[in-house]
């Protein structure tokens, strides 16, 4: 019997927690505007991160509209954003970065929608966990379900922490990369500068030379 209670508590931890995540690194060219469309049921809470993380003076718009094309959530030239809301109705919700303004700079962005099912009902929960039978069973079901909503939570914290660990790694890679490609122009052209100079100065003494033995002549 506590086998199956503790059966029945999972199924009901992952009716509870199941959610969908989706996250992307996105190039959005100059002038175009790339939009993502999701299905989504009415009260779903919808978690909307954008980062940018590299291209341009690093600012994009951002935009969350409603399956009406109502504008839920608008950032104007931001390299980053973090929206949350519930869904009031079910639909296509569209989420779109914007680089319209740009006329050359590429821009590289890190895109991470997250759809948590707090919108779950009894029936999705089995009912030996509801409404066990005995007093005492249902005082060790609830106090495992408290439990493992709690480890959920966390779950949900450890997540997040991944996310942004990580955007930042992303972010972080490709500033070394520029660095690094910046670092060879500089190096490069200090080498052409000094392979020029002493080039110069070769001729000039070879020439130096070359005007005083005619002159000794």
């Amino acid at each position: 019997m506590h086998i199956t209670s503790l059966f029945m508590c999972l199924l009901a931890l992952i009716s509870i927690c199941n959610g969908k995540e989706y996250y992307w690194t996105i190039k959005v060219q100059p002038g175009m505007r790339e939009c993502f469309y999701e299905t989504v049921k009415e009260g779903v809470e919808v978690e909307a991160e954008m980062q940018l993380l590299s291209g341009g003076s690093r600012d994009i718009d951002f935009e969350v509209r409603s399956p009406q094309g109502q504008l839920i959530h608008s950032e104007q030239q931001k390299d980053n954003s973090n929206h949350e809301f519930t869904t009031t109705v079910a639909g296509d919700y569209e989420f779109c970065l914007d680089n319209v303004r740009a006329s050359w700079a590429e821009k590289l962005v890190f895109l991470d929608l997250g759809f948590n099912r707090d919108d779950y009902d009894a029936e999705e929960v089995p009912q030996e966990v509801l409404a066990p039978t005995d007093e005492a069973m249902s005082e060790q079901t609830s106090t495992m379900m408290t439990s493992l909503q709690r480890v959920g939570q966390q779950l949900d914290q450890v997540r997040n922490i991944q996310e942004y660990l990580r955007v930042r790694e992303t972010r972080h890679r490709h500033t070394a990369d520029n660095n690094l490609n910046r670092v060879f122009m500089w190096s490069f052209c200090e080498c052409a500068a000094m392979l020029i100079i002493g080039s110069v100065q070769v001729f000039m003494l070879r020439k130096m030379f070359a005007d005083t033995g005619r002159t000794t002549a």
